[in-house]
């Protein structure tokens, strides 16, 4: 189980979509890299918004008792979220997109 709060640290695109595309990220990656990804993907008119999620710290979360009894969870660094007008269209946006996120944006 991966589960993590996160804050909204950047947004691009005025609508909300019908399927997203997510690519998490266990190390910070380059933020400016991601916003240059988002800038060149809401171009496209399928692209409804982009979104980069950061981790809230640990200092400010408290495990609940579930997590406890799970054993705890895995965390994330960060996360690139995409919002797509239709599935055909998420799924062209994940397989673009792919190669380019694994590893590219690590630190």
């Amino acid at each position: 189980m991966i589960r993590t709060i996160c804050h909204q640290t950047f947004r691009l695109g005025h609508m909300r979509g019908a399927v997203a595309v997510t690519a998490r990220f266990a190390e910070g990656p380059k933020e400016a890299a991601l916003r240059s990804t988002l800038q060149e993907l809401v171009k496209n008119k399928a692209v409804a918004c982009g979104e980069i999620w950061s981790a809230a710290s640990q200092d400010e979360l408290v495990a609940s008792e579930e997590e406890r009894l799970r054993g705890g969870d895995r965390r994330i660094d960060a996360c690139l979220m995409i919002e797509t007008l239709r599935a055909h269209d998420a799924e062209q946006v994940a397989r673009r997109r792919q190669s380019q996120l694994i590893g590219y944006f690590a630190k």
